[in-house]
């Protein structure tokens, strides 16, 4: 038996054996020892084109990292505390899916020489092309496991997953998948394990009116010191946030204001800076919010806190989602679950669009307005963001261009950033990082820097 029998005798792991790459390697295993060459060379390229695709079996302990099953999750929630019985399960799983890991191509093709040098219906030369000494092989070795800090102040989120992942895969490469057993498990509770364990951010994707999470596999990187004159509002969103984290009562939260003066980066902000402690993002578009109890009864038993991103959310008087939400957030008879808040931004304080009708009616607009008003009433918190005027935004784009080392005369620059408020039409914290970002590009392109006077 070279390793056909293998995937058979997983327990916790068993869902590994779905996976395309791995149904293609058990094909393979499948065709080594048997009669019909055409069948053999044809398995053994087409898991080789997928494992040098996917770079296996590198691939194979991302697999097993981002495994949702019950070892993984009872390691999420327990720890080193693991029941000895989950333990010996696990550690037998892991001993089978080392030996997959340790079937190298140079074994299998040795393997296949075996087998076929006295079938009749084998006649290629070892000159050959088709010749098992001729085919093309996989790297064995497990790569992109450099030393990486996991403990950066200013990695993003999405970051601080990928050097944690090097980080443990470094660590099972080196010992034996058994061996490294207690890392593992140590990696399942500090970072976490299936989709949240591999992305800080995901979005709610339909497809075929069938709702799942997808990764977004660079996020903003934006960090909150990025914020530039924004204390204010940071100090109320960081605050609830950090309540949220610890267990404690929290609110959701309303981001209003004009475009471009920072909502959605306050949000982006906050998950790069407490990803480590367990927050991840889920981004739910408006016209999916029918999905919302969906959503948190997919959420609720994960040992991670979410917060729903709603960005640009506000309603026509004509949409009836919002009487949806409404309810969803907060006032239905299901409480909305402990690990969840929602974020959402918007241009309109109160989230729907105001008819004129509806101010000229003193007792029917009152109560239109009311029952308008108790959306944005369940977001216990609202923070208001607002331009900057004339000096703030310079002290903005001075400080963003001090973080960039941009070595530019103060007076030029202020020059600059009011000429570029005119084309842009307004000044803004986005406005003042567009310019800034072109002043960059431009300092990089020509290969010069900005001189000091």
């Amino acid at each position: 038996m070279l390793g056909k029998d293998l995937l058979l005798g997983l327990t916790f792991y068993r869902q590994i054996a779905d996976n395309e790459v791995v149904r293609s390697w058990q094909k393979l295993m499948e065709e080594v020892d048997g009669a019909i060459p055409a069948k053999t060379i044809d398995a053994y390229h087409r898991f080789n084109a997928l494992a040098l695709e996917y770079k296996w079996p590198d691939f194979l302990l991302d697999l097993i990292l981002d495994d949702d099953n019950l070892f993984s999750r009872t390691a999420a929630n327990k720890g080193t505390e693991i029941p000895p019985s989950l333990r010996e399960i696990a550690r037998r799983d892991l001993q089978l899916l080392q030996e997959v890991a340790n079937l190298t191509p140079q074994l299998i093709k040795e393997r296949v020489v075996k087998n076929l040098q006295d079938n009749e219906a084998w006649d290629i030369p070892t000159d050959h092309p088709l010749h098992p000494n001729n085919w093309p092989q996989w790297d064995q070795e497990i790569g992109g496991l450099s030393n990486t800090s996991v403990e950066e102040k200013d990695s993003s989120g999405a970051e601080w997953l990928f050097a944690a992942r090097k980080k443990i895969k470094k660590a099972l490469a080196e010992h034996s998948l058994v061996e490294g057993m207690d890392a593992l498990v140590t990696h399942y509770k500090e970072v976490g394990f299936g989709i949240f364990g591999h992305y800080a951010a995901v979005r709610w994707y339909k497809d075929h009116f069938q709702g799942r999470f997808k990764g977004i596999k660079n996020p903003d990187p934006i960090q909150l010191d990025d914020l530039v004159g924004l204390e204010r509002e940071k100090k109320i969103v960081i605050e609830n946030t950090e309540h949220f984290l610890a267990g404690l009562p929290s609110n959701n939260v309303l981001l209003y204001g004009n475009r471009g003066t920072g909502k959605s980066s306050m949000v982006k902000a906050l998950l790069n800076s407490y990803v480590k402690k367990g927050l991840r993002l889920v981004e739910l578009a408006k016209n999916d919010l029918q999905d919302f109890a969906q959503i948190c009864q997919l959420l609720e038993n994960e040992p991670f806190k979410f917060i729903i991103f709603i960005d640009d959310l506000s309603f026509d008087d004509n949409e009836p989602e919002y009487k949806v939400l409404k309810t969803l957030i907060e006032g239905g008879i299901q409480t909305r679950p402990e690990n969840i808040l929602v974020y959402a931004t918007s241009n309109r304080k109160h989230l729907i669009k105001e008819t004129h009708e509806e101010r000229q009616s003193e007792v029917h607009g009152r109560d239109v307005q009311d029952e308008k008003l108790s959306l944005s009433d369940r977001f216990g918190i609202t923070v208001t963001f607002t331009s900057p005027d004339q000096n703030e935004y310079l002290k903005i784009v001075e400080s963003l261009a001090a973080q960039n080392s941009l070595s530019i005369d103060r007076d030029e620059l202020h020059q600059l950033a009011l000429r570029w408020v005119l084309m842009q039409k307004g000044r803004s914290g986005r406005t003042a990082k567009q310019l800034v970002d072109k002043l960059v590009a431009q300092a990089k392109f020509d290969g010069t820097e900005f001189s000091k006077e």
